[in-house]
């Protein structure tokens, strides 16, 4: 799951959404440095991507791509559910995406003070660029792989990802609704013991 995904998770909650949108920018260093105040947040995130990594509808659609996007087949499905997300966001969620969005953007500029300097001038670009409610189209995915490609280290196909997830989207978006139910579930509140952290 990707920003979208983890924001809708935890939107509820200012220090929960900062710690799990984290996770995803800053070293492991970095977040042990952070006010504790985002901790569980931090946990929140791992809780998802670890029951991501182990859902078998994930599993399933990861075999699915890897003939044409070999090990950066987990990135490029991360990225994908946040359209999928937002290509079925009304029947899937009972809030509003904009709504949503935009109290996210707000809790994020709040936050920026409190967190390492390019963390927060990735926040100031993902609110600019009003990046969270526009997941749901091509472009969008097209300029979210054109950027990740300049940070790869390894030879990658990223640069057809999208093709590639177009040509298999009816199989994707068949199983969605029952993954994202399941990750709904796995993230209700009161499902941060410390038993669960990773």
């Amino acid at each position: 799951m990707n920003y979208l995904a983890h924001v809708y998770f935890s939107y509820e909650d200012e220090n929960l959404l900062i710690g799990n949108i984290l996770t995803d920018i800053l070293s492991l260093k970095e977040l042990r440095l952070l006010d504790n105040k985002y901790d569980e947040g931090i946990t929140l995130h791992r809780i998802i991507d670890t029951n991501t990594d182990n859902h078998p509808v994930h599993k399933k659609n990861l075999s699915l791509l890897y003939a044409w996007q070999g090990k950066y087949s987990p990135v490029a499905m991360d990225i994908y559910y946040d359209y999928l997300l937002a290509k079925n966001w009304s029947h899937l969620t009972g809030i509003s995406q904009r709504n949503m969005c935009d109290e996210a953007y707000k809790i994020m500029l709040k936050h920026q003070m409190f967190i390492p300097e390019r963390a927060a001038l990735m926040f100031g670009r993902m609110v600019d660029d009003d990046f969270l409610f526009s997941c749901n189209t091509y472009q969008r995915l097209e300029k979210t792989f054109e950027r990740l490609l300049k940070r790869v280290k390894f030879p990658s196909n990223l640069e057809r990802a999208v093709d590639d997830l177009k040509r298999l989207e009816t199989d994707f978006e068949s199983d969605f609704s029952d993954f994202f139910s399941d990750m709904q579930k796995v993230t209700q509140p009161g499902i941060l013991p410390d038993s669960q952290e990773t």
